[in-house]
C-alpha cells in the first residue's frame, strides 16, 4: 500500500486576512474556519427566514456591540 503525502497549503482567509492551512487545493472562496462557521450560522436567517443580508448585520451589530464595548478590543 503506497500512503501518498499530505500537502500543507497556506491562503490567506478572505474575510479575516488571517492565514490558515489547509489540505487541498481550493478553487473557489478562500475562508478560514472561524469565518466558515460564522456565515453557517448567519444564512440560515437569510435564507429560511426571509431577512435580507442588511437586516442581519444590523439586528447582529446591535446584539454584539456592548460586548465588544466591555471587552475593549
Amino acid at each position: 500500500m503506497v500512503q501518498s503525502k499530505k500537502v500543507e497549503l497556506v491562503y490567506r482567509c478572505e474575510c479575516c486576512e488571517g492565514e490558515f492551512t489547509s489540505h487541498k487545493t481550493r478553487s473557489g472562496e478562500k475562508l478560514c474556519g472561524n469565518c466558515i462557521e460564522i456565515r453557517r450560522c448567519l444564512r440560515p436567517f437569510i435564507e429560511k427566514r426571509g431577512l435580507t443580508a442588511g437586516q442581519v448585520l444590523t439586528r447582529a451589530g446591535k446584539l454584539l456591540l456592548p460586548e465588544a464595548e466591555q471587552r475593549k478590543y
